[in-house]
């Protein structure tokens, strides 16, 4: 069994377009409200941007671009869905500047007269894959197998900044890589190398590589028995990224008291249903193993109403 931790552990093709649709439908069914004062693209003095759209905001930080689905607004006030979880921005603008303050920190940005191509959330253009020689093929598997073990290292050891310089070190491998092979499939790599791409792609959190591979992880792993448990972490995270919410219950992470919880669902009371078509087991068995591997047996909650 795979588990995943949205802080970063983790132990049939499906088009980009559904993908939109999908998240949209679930933005629009949290808000029931526009985006109008802020329309647009702003600039900060780091170098990071953020756009304003009628139903979310996509912002580019530290090179990584993350999206954020507008729940509520009020005059000066955004309630967003962003990495799974609700958080609140206090807005201000001038004639010159917006000001943003959110939970973690306060920016200031200056308004853009066109909106970067890059704040235009759209899956990574990959080639399409060719034959490869063997000795390319288990250099790949090699590579893939090793770094997998240096992420998880990294991830179980203490402090976050040896993580971090690993993850970003393994991002910019994969990007190398995918460019010149294409997604890491199956069929020419095996399963182990390609679950292993999938566990280095979600924990670098490059979502345009992400949305790019997720009609191949469909195919190599949605109807893969035990194995669609790698699919499943891989959607979850994908409507996690782009503002909504999982389907699978895959995506855990902990409060503000340090206790574990899932982060917020689709719909429960359908989530064992969907699990079953995969063949998996209930959520609720999923959780007693990732309880017992990630948390020391430490109870994990189901999301709270408004969570």
């Amino acid at each position: 069994m795979r588990l995943s931790k949205r802080r970063y552990f983790a132990t049939g093709a499906i088009a980009y377009a559904c993908f939109a649709a999908l998240a949209a439908a679930v933005v629009w069914a949290e808000t029931g409200g526009h985006l109008s004062s802020w329309n647009g693209a702003w600039k900060a003095t780091d170098g990071s941007l953020i756009r304003f759209e009628p139903a979310r905001v996509v912002l580019i930080e530290n090179g990584l671009l993350s999206i954020g689905a507008v729940v509520r607004e009020a005059p000066g006030k955004l309630t967003l869905r962003r990495n799974g979880l609700l958080e609140t921005w206090q807005l201000s603008r001038s004639a010159t500047a917006l000001r943003v303050s959110r939970p973690d920190r306060a920016v200031e940005y200056k308004a853009l007269d066109e909106i970067p191509p890059a704040l235009d959330p759209k899956p990574l253009d990959l080639p399409k894959p060719m034959a490869l020689p063997a000795n390319r093929v288990q250099e790949v598997q090699s590579q893939l197998r090793e770094r997998l073990a240096k992420d998880q290292a990294a991830l179980k050891a203490p402090g976050q900044r040896r993580a971090t310089a690993v993850i970003a070190e393994n991002r910019a491998y994969l990007d190398q890589l995918v460019g010149e092979v294409g997604w890491i499939d199956a069929d020419r790599f095996g399963h182990q190398a390609a679950a292993d791409a999938v566990i280095l792609t979600k924990h670098g959190h490059d979502l345009p590589l992400i949305m790019a591979a997720m009609p191949r992880v469909d195919a190599d792993f949605k109807h893969a028995g035990d194995d669609a448990q790698m699919y499943t972490i891989f959607y979850d995270d994908l409507m996690i990224e782009m503002g909504g919410k999982q389907r699978y219950g895959t995506q855990l992470a902990e409060d503000k008291d340090g206790k574990p919880y899932v982060l917020p669902l689709e719909d429960p009371t359908k989530v064992d249903q969907w699990r079953k078509d995969l063949g998996l087991e209930p959520l609720a068995s999923y959780l007693a193993m990732a309880s017992k591997y990630l948390y020391k047996g430490a109870t994990i909650r189901l999301p709270r109403d408004d969570e």
